[in-house]
């Protein structure tokens, strides 16, 4: 309960907004860049950010892969798709706690919690929702693009706070999860648009 409230607290002090990408970043060209993503993830990373901001961006993106990766286990029709959402639910429902084990031993965290734990900001709301609207073999395209743009923001937000975080429960975390997140990185870039 302690954990569910710290979440909350950080959730809700947590700034609208901080580390979202322009939304013209999401859209991804044939190799699967695009020059605004990678321009809008370095200004994003040069930002310093409290331990607030990477929970709640934390959770939220946590939450948008293992929800879009339950709806592929759902609705893909090919063994690749379905292979690597398994392993996204898998991997980041080990995450997330993972990470209420950080915040839990956070006091940065802790002293910062009040409400909005468990819920997903605005921008991954919206793609989880573009997401449920593809049908068939456009819904493999949305699934992998969606994950290539996710894990790409997640790479940059852990990145960003293991190397400039204020929390050193919360960097431990952030270094732990990055070689995990780079990885699936590479197999969301490796699923194509086919």
């Amino acid at each position: 309960m302690k954990l569910a409230t710290a979440l909350a607290v950080a959730a809700a002090l947590a700034l609208p907004g901080a580390l979202a990408l322009p939304q013209a970043a999401l859209a991804q060209g044939a190799n699967g860049t695009n020059s605004r993503t990678t321009a809008g993830a370095s200004s994003a990373a040069a930002q310093k950010m409290d331990a607030a901001t990477f929970v709640r961006m934390a959770h939220s993106s946590n939450m948008l892969e293992i929800e879009s990766s339950r709806m592929a286990l759902q609705q893909s029709k090919r063994d690749d798709i379905k292979a690597f959402a398994q392993t996204m639910v898998d991997d980041h429902t080990s995450a997330g706690t993972k990470m209420q084990q950080a915040v839990a031993a956070s006091r940065a965290a802790q002293a910062t919690s009040a409400g909005g734990a468990g819920t997903m900001d605005p921008k991954h709301q919206a793609m989880l929702k573009q997401l449920t609207q593809a049908q068939n073999a456009n819904f493999d395209r949305a699934y992998a693009t969606l994950q290539r743009s996710a894990h790409q923001e997640a790479v940059t937000l852990f990145t960003n706070y293991a190397e400039r975080g204020d929390d050193q429960n919360l960097v431990a975390f952030a270094k732990e999860m990055l070689p995990a997140l780079e990885k699936h990185l590479e197999a969301a870039n490796a699923l194509g648009g086919r």
